[in-house]
């Protein structure tokens, strides 16, 4: 169907052949992020963030109560694995990672033109002029290592 200068069926088009070449990366992307982190590094995050094993479970139960008992938020991810960030952020400190994820979702809904149709194949051009670069393996501490240029 058309409708005076916007076509419809190129724009289902265009969005399928992106989700097909994002498709083709999916082996790429589970293989940068989803690696068990070194022990050195699992034991810097005990030390320095406060990050225990034992008790990861119950912070990240006293996280979610929190988010669910304040009503603040409404996360459209609720797994480990997206909470864990911002308890990691602050430093395993429930207070402070709600403040986080309550400051990261008003950002949001406050500026949803930076997240609408976020697509990563639209940001293509920070790969092809080399602004941001990661580098294929890690340093020492097993941190992985990103290059900006900007200017």
């Amino acid at each position: 169907m058309f409708f005076g200068g916007y076509d419809e069926d190129d724009d289902i088009q265009e969005t399928s052949s992106q989700t097909d070449e994002l498709e083709s990366f999916k082996d790429v992307v589970a293989e940068l992020d989803l690696g068990e982190p070194p022990d050195n590094v699992k034991e810097f995050a005990r030390q320095h963030i406060g990050e225990q094993p034992d008790t990861r479970s119950s912070v990240l139960q006293e996280f979610r109560d929190m988010i669910y008992e304040r009503g603040e938020v409404v996360p459209h991810r609720m797994d480990d694995a997206f909470l864990i960030r911002f308890l990691r952020a602050r430093r395993f400190l429930v207070e402070k990672a709600h403040k986080l994820m309550a400051n990261y979702y008003s950002f949001k809904e406050n500026n949803p033109e930076i997240h609408k149709s976020l697509n990563p194949l639209n940001m293509r051009h920070i790969g092809d002029d080399n602004v941001l670069s990661v580098l294929p393996y890690r340093e020492q501490t097993g941190r992985r290592i990103m290059i900006y240029k900007i200017g």
